[in-house]
């Protein structure tokens, strides 16, 4: 039953079932507005990959490197220094994301007009395309700009694409550059630096590092950094065995982060190290595995559902595979810290 909800919100399934949807109202009401819509969205998945491959071409022009790329139902991740393609089923990654970083302290100089320039590679290869096309319009004498045809959609999208994402709010490539503008570069390489360690693999991280990240936890600029900064602590902890470490980092930063996503997956990790590795149960635990429902993906879904039927008499080993995790979390802490607490 959990596979078959799972895999109706799959991007594959998802595009399946609007192909049908619209191709049946065509067939029944012969108006061919069903197949326009499905033109738009095809095109407009075509818009997004321009956009972010325009992302992944600035930032390797900077030396970036490639931690993962969705788009639909794809998703390119580096692997062990290689670059696997991979079929992505998670439905929220399907409208693109590009996540790239700087493997060495060298590369973060200058670091905020890299990272403004990064930021703007997506908009920016919109709007080119969009400019280059008008551009052939308009010097063509025998053609017009309508809005009838996929010529002037993919235009007008392009567009579209390129505006929107310049908008100076939360979570736009236009907001990301509005917050690097209003900090000096030496503020901007402290930020990056929680990224910067965050890439490194747990091993490399120098005791001084780790140190400086149990001061800058509290001195956070956002939640995200409260929660990466958490989670890489708790995979320190736990590869050194110190269970009791990892889940105080873990509460301590659920009791910072405002966000209420993020305390149940901090909530969620701390109970799945006391429940499966330091073997400890408590009601608290327990509400805070309840916390976690289908909406938070498949690997933690299942685990807590699994964990919350130990003493029931309908309960089966955890049967989550590594492959599993590492196509689901697509963090290389987070799929580390599953992995060693289901003993995989």
């Amino acid at each position: 039953m959990l596979k078959s909800k799972y895999l109706l919100l799959h991007p594959i399934t998802l595009s399946l079932i609007m192909v049908i949807v619209c191709t049946f109202f065509y067939k029944y009401q012969n108006d061919s507005l069903y197949l326009l819509i499905l033109q738009l969205l095809l095109l407009m998945m075509v818009v997004i990959a321009i956009h972010e491959i325009g992302h992944l071409v600035a930032g390797l022009i900077q030396h970036a490197q490639l931690h993962f790329l969705t788009w639909w139902f794809l998703i390119a991740i580096q692997v062990n220094g290689k670059i696997k393609i991979m079929i992505n089923e998670n439905v929220f990654l399907a409208l693109g994301t590009t996540k790239m970083y700087f493997k060495s302290r060298k590369d973060i100089k200058n670091l905020k007009r890299k990272l403004l320039l990064n930021y703007i590679g997506g908009p920016l290869i919109n709007l080119v395309v969009a400019v280059i096309m008008l551009s052939y319009r308009a010097i063509e004498p025998n053609t017009q700009l309508t809005s009838s045809d996929s010529y002037s959609y993919f235009l007008i999208l392009n567009l579209i694409i390129g505006i929107i994402t310049l908008i100076p709010v939360e979570g736009t490539d236009g907001g990301e550059i509005v917050s690097l503008m209003k900090k000096s570069n030496a503020e901007v390489v402290d930020d990056y630096t929680v990224q910067y360690l965050y890439y490194k693999a747990i091993e490399d991280i120098q005791e001084d590092e780790f140190l400086w990240l149990e001061k800058k936890v509290t001195a956070a600029s956002n939640d995200d950094e409260v929660f990466s900064i958490a989670i890489l602590k708790a995979h320190y902890h736990i590869n050194k065995k110190n269970y009791n470490e990892a889940s105080t980092s873990l509460i301590f930063a659920q009791k910072i982060v405002s966000s209420e996503i993020q305390q149940k997956i901090l909530g969620f990790y701390n109970s799945l190290i006391k429940s499966l590795i330091q073997k400890e149960m408590s009601e608290e635990y327990i509400e805070q595995l309840k916390e976690i429902n289908f909406w938070y993906g498949k690997c933690m879904y299942s685990i807590s559902l699994n964990i919350l039927k130990q003493n029931s008499s309908d309960y089966k080993k955890i049967c989550i595979s590594k492959n599993e995790i590492y196509k689901e979390m697509v963090d290389p802490h987070q799929q580390m810290i599953l992995l060693k607490a289901l003993n995989l």
